[in-house]
């Protein structure tokens, strides 16, 4: 397949940027989208509820002042576009291409698990799958349904698995192919991967995490915590009129969503959003956290030699399981996570000392939320040397 190359040597000044033009659920000038933009706050350079307009989408005549326009077509086709923060990669298919298994896990996914975001003048829905970190047990878990009552406790388990082969064997055939390999190659490293069985090998290592979206209009904002290159599929909803776009405005850049479209790009530092036109176009993502890869270290320093050589004055990783710290009323009962997962939290090594059988014990202090508990005692064997996690 012939791949078109394209170059865009800077962004877009501020001032001839086009401008969200829609705040909160209503249409605003441009002087406030201007100021508005200006005061983005947040991690994810992000302002929630400022939003395009369906009528500053190109139509079917005019890019509407958009520079760089790719049009679906019933041909297959694909695009690389080299811009200063890195590539964007774009593979129009045929509609008929896009994977039943695929599609059969988004709908799956937004019908049973719980909403990511859920904004003030922001449409659509986007859920997720895969492996994740809870943030108040701070253990390592996955995305499980919404509905307790399933008849198949594992339904979300056997669709992320199947999905991921399926995902894995689509990107296989499209310009991203050796994008997505190389930064798969990067999560084995770093142990930040989905193991998943399919119908050939014995074990296949997959893209840990996963969204799903449905007629999504959202905000522009960079993905902060993803820890590689978003690699996602779009497509309408065969025999419907469906349209969106994908956006990368500080390159005006608009990529048209109506058949099937494979698209990869650096979410953690390129500014995008969407905008949905006329309903019926779902996306699937591959990507990878931070937060998660920072546990699989913390898991692959406790397995390190002489990982709990620590003196007085060293920084820790705490490691005990959730069963543990509840108990300690560390943290308050999860009952959606498994109480014999381990938990990570940092400390300060304050003392260390061997009792009457000849075990050694560290008394440490938590960093963060946890230091107004004071003093604590943990077996040596459940601290490992910060370094150790991050060298």
């Amino acid at each position: 397949m012939l791949v078109k190359k394209m170059t865009i040597q800077k962004a877009v000044p501020f001032e001839e940027q086009i401008m969200p033009m829609k705040y909160l659920g209503n249409d605003i000038k441009l002087a406030t989208a201007e100021k508005l933009m200006k005061s983005k706050p947040g991690k994810r350079n992000q302002l929630n509820g400022l939003v395009y307009r369906t009528d500053q989408m190109p139509t079917k005549n005019k890019k509407n002042r958009w520079n760089c326009v790719l049009r679906s077509t019933s041909r297959e086709k694909a695009f690389e576009i080299c811009t200063p923060l890195g590539k964007i990669l774009v593979h129009f298919l045929p509609q008929t291409t896009m994977n039943p298994t695929v599609s059969g896990a988004v709908n799956y996914f937004l019908e049973n698990h719980s909403r990511a975001r859920n904004i003030s003048g922001e449409t659509g829905y986007m859920v997720a799958a895969g492996v994740r970190v809870d943030l108040p047990s701070s253990t390592r878990t996955h995305y499980v349904s919404k509905n307790k009552n399933t008849t198949r406790p594992d339904d979300s388990s056997i669709h992320l698995q199947q999905s991921a082969v399926a995902f894995d064997d689509f990107v296989t055939n499209t310009c991203c192919n050796t994008s997505y390999k190389a930064e798969l190659n990067s999560l084995k490293k770093k142990n930040n991967v989905l193991l998943a069985k399919d119908d050939v090998s014995d074990q296949r290592t997959l893209f840990p995490s996963y969204a799903i979206s449905q007629d999504l209009t959202n905000s522009i904002h960079v993905d902060t915590n993803d820890d590689s290159r978003s690699y996602a599929v779009f497509y309408g909803t065969p025999g419907e009129d469906s349209l969106s776009w994908l956006l990368f405005p500080v390159y005006k850049i608009a990529i048209e969503i109506c058949t099937t479209v494979m698209v990869s790009w650096d979410g953690r530092c390129m500014d995008h959003c969407s905008c949905s036109v006329r309903s019926g176009v779902y996306s699937f993502f591959a990507s990878s956290y931070k937060d998660v890869t920072i546990h699989c270290l913390i898991e692959k320093g406790f397995k390190r030699r002489k990982y709990n050589k620590v003196s007085i004055g060293n920084r820790v990783f705490v490691r005990d399981t959730l069963r543990n710290m509840i108990e300690r009323k560390y943290i308050t009962n999860n009952t959606d996570i498994d109480p014999d997962k381990f938990m990570f939290r940092q400390a300060i090594v304050l003392k260390r000392f061997v009792d009457k059988d000849k075990q050694t014990f560290v008394a440490v202090e938590f960093v963060s939320n946890l230091n107004k508990i004071g003093e604590q005692l943990f077996s040596i064997d459940h601290v490992c040397r910060l370094d150790f996690v991050y060298k």
